[in-house]
Order: C-alpha cells, then structure tokens, then sequence
C-alpha cells in the first residue's frame, strides 16, 4: 500500500473502472503540470498488477498560452503514459488530440480539435461496444 494518503486511491479506481479517459492539461514550460506527472508516475500500480488500463480508449487534450505554446509536447508526454499503460489512443481525427489556447473558451479552432478529439473517443467507445455485443451474440 501507499504511504501517502490521499485521493489516489480513488482515482486509481476510477480509471480502472472507466470505460474511456481523457486527460486535460495546461502547458507549463513546454509539458505536462508537475501534478499530472504525478499522477502519471502513481499510476505504475495499474501496469504492475496485470495492465489495468490495457484497451480503454484515451485521448488528450492540451491549452498552451499561444498557438505554439508546447501543446503538442504536452499531448505526446499524455500519449506516452497511455501507450505504456497499454490505452487505446485516438486524436481528433486530423492530428494528435485536442489542442487550445488560453483563454478556451474564446479559441474556436481549439474548441473543434477538443470536441472532435472527444467525438472519437465516444465514436470509439459505441464501435468497440456494438463489437462486444455482436462477439457474444455468436
């Protein structure tokens, strides 16, 4: 068990319980935060104890303060965590996942990627269930 005690717990078990998962996160100095690294590294339970997260679909989603503020290095380091993990990743169709500006809400080329990033997943998500349905039905 964990020494610290915190909410990690909890959140170990939702991603384990979580049929898809996107990661949110803004650019600082050209990455992920500290904190979602963090969490990243305190997921190495779930890889340990028989890949807990293999095969659920993931993408990313990254707001930098500029167009070319980092976000897609940002993206790449949440990629690299769900490959390891064994994820499924999608992006939004066109590039690597959704990518913003500060502020958000006022970026609608950003807002497109984030939606589209978020339609894939869903896409994915009906896709894979239908596949389940029709495998078990044979």
């Amino acid at each position: 068990p964990c020494p610290s005690k915190d909410d990690m717990p909890e959140v170990l078990n939702a991603m384990q319980e979580a049929e898809g998962i996107i990661v949110a996160s803004p650019v600082y100095f050209g990455n992920v935060t500290a904190q979602l690294k963090a969490v990243f590294d305190r997921t190495i339970p779930l890889r340990r104890q028989g890949f807990k997260l293999r095969n659920k679909i993931g993408c990313a989603i990254a707001v930098g303060g500029s167009r070319n503020g980092g976000q897609e290095k940002t993206l790449e380091s949440i990629h690299a965590w769900m490959h390891i993990q064994g994820m499924i990743v999608v992006g939004d169709d066109a590039h690597f996942g959704g990518i913003a500006v500060r502020p958000a809400a006022e970026d609608r080329i950003g807002r497109k990627t984030v939606v589209a990033s978020a339609n894939k997943l869903c896409d994915l998500l009906r896709s894979k269930k239908e596949l389940d349905g029709t495998i078990k039905g044979d």
